[in-house]
């Protein structure tokens, strides 16, 4: 399962990488009190300034001058290849804990 995926962001200009459907109705209980983003970089193991950054560097545009920055990117393609990464991070994770519950 694919716990990220590249959506196209409220303007319809721009992408952006969140969480999907699936992630939700396989983890119910998850809460996040903040930016899906945050997850994204602990996963990656970055603070959440560096995966901004990291993701600037990479095409994208940090967004929210106000309130919680987050990143957007013109070009799909390379907010796919990040999503890509983070979705292969999770796997990791998700193989470790369910390894931990055998």
């Amino acid at each position: 399962m694919k716990a990220f995926e590249v959506i196209e962001a409220c303007d319809n200009k721009n992408y952006m990488i969140n969480l999907t459907h699936d992630f939700h109705k396989e983890n119910p209980k998850f809460v996040l009190n903040c930016s899906y983003g945050i997850l994204a970089a602990r996963l990656m193991g970055l603070s959440y300034p560096n995966y901004l950054l990291y993701c600037q560097s990479k095409g994208g545009t940090i967004k929210g001058r106000v309130g919680f920055p987050y990143v957007v990117f013109k070009e799909k393609v390379k907010a796919e290849e990040i999503c890509s990464r983070i979705n292969s991070e999770w796997n990791k994770v998700k193989e470790k804990i369910s390894n931990s519950i055998r």
